[in-house]
């Protein structure tokens, strides 16, 4: 599944989604459910980089512990702190994560055996602004270990991955 969300004025989402919930919960009639198997935290990665007109970053945030088994959620983030610009996608794919052994050989790719529309978009990013890529529902199929994360948004102009060491544990 992948998820696209843009983040205009982050005070008024954060409103919005308190209103939301609000409305969520008291519409259930009963305690709302919960489900985890252990504490998590929220590891956030990330490297800036330049393109034309603009100085954009992207980061990538998920759950920790990444746990062998489990379907974790991607959260890949494009900001721009510069000024506005445009990201152009070959495909309906927005991004890509890949889990690499100490040997290079790739153990997870968030895309494998997915399908995706083949039609050029362009998606603009105001100044200010941020896209959020929710990339889900790929089972984590890799032995307890340690990894190189590669996280990226397939966009022109290019902005480099995310890269970084992550830990896999046993289911």
């Amino acid at each position: 599944m992948v998820r696209v969300r843009r983040r205009a004025r982050p005070l008024l989402t954060s409103i919005v989604l308190v209103a939301v919930l609000g409305v969520s919960v008291s519409a259930c009639g009963s305690e709302p459910t919960i489900k985890s198997l252990a504490p998590t935290t929220t590891m956030t990665l990330g490297r800036s980089h330049p393109v034309p007109g603009g100085r954009v970053s992207l980061a990538v945030r998920f759950d920790q512990p990444l746990r062998s088994g489990t379907k974790p959620v991607w959260f890949l983030t494009v900001s721009n702190d510069g000024e506005s610009s445009n990201l152009t996608f070959s495909s309906g794919q927005r991004g890509e994560v890949v889990l690499l052994a100490a040997d290079g050989s790739e153990v997870y790719r968030w895309s494998k055996e997915r399908t995706f529309i083949q039609v050029v978009t362009n998606e603009a990013i105001p100044t200010g602004d941020s896209l959020v890529y929710e990339l889900g529902d790929t089972e984590l199929v890799a032995p307890p270990g340690e990894y190189d994360l590669v996280a990226s948004v397939l966009a022109t102009p290019a902005i480099p991955p995310v890269r970084q060491k992550v830990t896999v544990e046993a289911d």
